[in-house]
């Protein structure tokens, strides 16, 4: 094993505590509109209004961090995540909780959780050496796919035992233990830091540019944008499946989770293995299509198993286009314009979903049901998946994939 940087260990370590926190938020957050409207509309809108800071914002996010202080940026942040975590269980004991407020909360926490998350991701390269990137992505990967097997349990334990409520409450200390954590950590400034010689403007449109004028970023933001509109509607969509279509607890929702966790981590335990057989750009459309097989597979299971196993090559597929997608802008992009891209990539893969959220959860409610739903955005992840991938062969015998 590598030795890292004691810095990298401290915030890596601090984000790690704060995912498995996000596990409680991922689980009380639908049950809480469940619990107060019984309506998949609401979970849609929800969810829409939750994907549309990446929409608004990602551009001047971006530009934004590769300009300023990383570690300034990601204590903010993360104190704005940790007060509005704590807020709903203020306005619930004040008797004053409503759908509203979720909603307000909701969309002031994924701004926060968009500075913050293409924060960290912008500063990693200053805290490990740069031959060590890719492993380190990996290492998050694997971090993040574990406490997807072990996070969901806990989580749906916690709020059967506790109640969703002190849940969140809990899931606020975690934030609490990321901030002391991010005090502790010294990020160096990057030597590429152009404030003062461009123009904010300048900056986002160097970013613009760099993001669409790549062949390889072009591919991926397409593709992407059109596997994003599928899941993220059914996974908007799964907890309320799971609860109102399946009839499972809690706990049981859990463990469904937590099963689709050890597929996934199953997965990306592949990724090593795939990318001597292909290049990243055709293992990103493979695992985009196991994704939709598995959305597709969800609309006829009905027990815990074979629940998590779909669910499991959903978010397997997703975890694995991940490391390909990460690795692809590492190795074309410059530290310098990491944030921009990241950020900028980010929204234009997005720039549909709040409005294909809605619809899902409006034809959720009112046409064909979740199930409905599911087999509808599987079969779109599928055959773009497809497409893509014909095309990059295609391509290839052109000598057009460099990737």
């Amino acid at each position: 094993m590598r030795k890292y940087s004691k810095n990298f260990i401290v915030l890596f370590s601090g984000q790690t505590v704060s995912n498995i926190g996000d596990q409680i938020y991922l689980i009380a957050l639908p049950l809480l509109v469940y619990e107060l409207t019984k309506s998949s509309f609401d979970m849609g809108t929800i969810s829409a209004i939750n994907a549309l800071p990446q929409l608004f914002f990602a551009i001047f996010v971006g530009a934004f961090i590769d300009r300023y202080n990383k570690k300034n940026i990601l204590l903010v942040a993360c104190i704005i995540e940790l007060i509005l975590i704590l807020a709903i269980p203020i306005l619930f004991y004040l008797d004053s909780l409503s759908i509203y407020h979720i909603y307000i909360i909701g969309f002031i926490y994924s701004t926060a959780t968009l500075i913050f998350l293409t924060a960290y991701r912008s500063c990693i390269p200053s805290l490990v050496e740069k031959n060590s990137l890719i492993e380190v992505n990996s290492l998050i990967q694997m971090s993040l796919t574990l406490i997807k097997m072990i996070g969901p349990i806990i989580a749906g334990l916690l709020i059967v035992n506790i109640g969703i409520v002190k849940g969140l409450m809990v899931d606020s200390l975690t934030f609490l233990i990321l901030f002391i954590c991010i005090i502790l950590v010294k990020i160096p400034h990057s030597k590429a830091n152009n404030k003062g010689k461009t123009t904010f403007k300048e900056d986002i449109k160097e970013g613009i540019k760099y993001t669409f004028g790549s062949p390889e970023l072009r591919f991926i933001n397409w593709l992407v944008l059109i596997v994003n509109i599928g899941m993220s509607i059914g996974l908007s969509l799964m907890v309320f499946y799971l609860r109102g279509d399946n009839n499972l607890l809690a706990n049981d929702i859990g463990y469904v989770y937590s099963i689709s966790g050890i597929v996934a981590f199953l997965m990306t335990l592949s990724a090593k293995h795939v990318s001597k057989i292909m290049k990243n750009l055709q293992a990103i459309s493979l695992s985009c299509s196991i994704s939709g097989i598995g959305l597709i597979m969800l609309a006829f299971m009905d027990n815990i198993v074979t629940l998590g196993i779909s669910l499991g090559l959903v978010t397997g597929g997703g975890t694995l286009a991940t490391v390909f997608i990460n690795s692809t802008l590492q190795t074309i992009v410059p530290n310098e314009l990491l944030g921009r891209v990241f950020a900028t990539a980010q929204m234009a893969s997005r720039v549909s979903v709040p409005i294909a959220l809605m619809v899902g959860g409006w034809g959720s409610a009112f046409l064909i049901g979740i199930d409905g739903i599911f087999v509808i955005c599987g079969l779109i992840i599928l055959l773009s998946a497809i497409v893509a991938l014909a095309s990059l062969y295609i391509k290839e015998g052109k000598k057009e994939v460099r990737i």
